[in-house]
């Protein structure tokens, strides 16, 4: 994707419009952070986040990457 970067999207925000073409053949890079520190402390618990990924492709028009952690501690 040439250096280019989306904005950060948070989980409780209204997401802005952002998107960025990829060619038949390329490759991007998908960066997903987990705030640990907003789930709660002290119990071990499993944290799933997703994000989706919307595509012109008619054989599979969105794709969801889903991300799965444990919070210890």
């Amino acid at each position: 994707m040439a250096g280019k970067q989306s904005p950060q999207f948070e989980m409780h925000s209204e997401y802005p419009r952002w998107s960025q073409e990829l060619l038949p053949g390329q490759a991007g890079t998908l960066r997903l952070t987990l705030d640990p520190g907003i789930h709660d402390h002290g119990q071990e618990q499993p944290v799933v986040q997703g994000a989706f990924i919307y595509s012109d492709d008619v054989r599979a028009p969105q794709a969801l990457v889903k991300v799965m952690a444990r919070i210890e501690g």
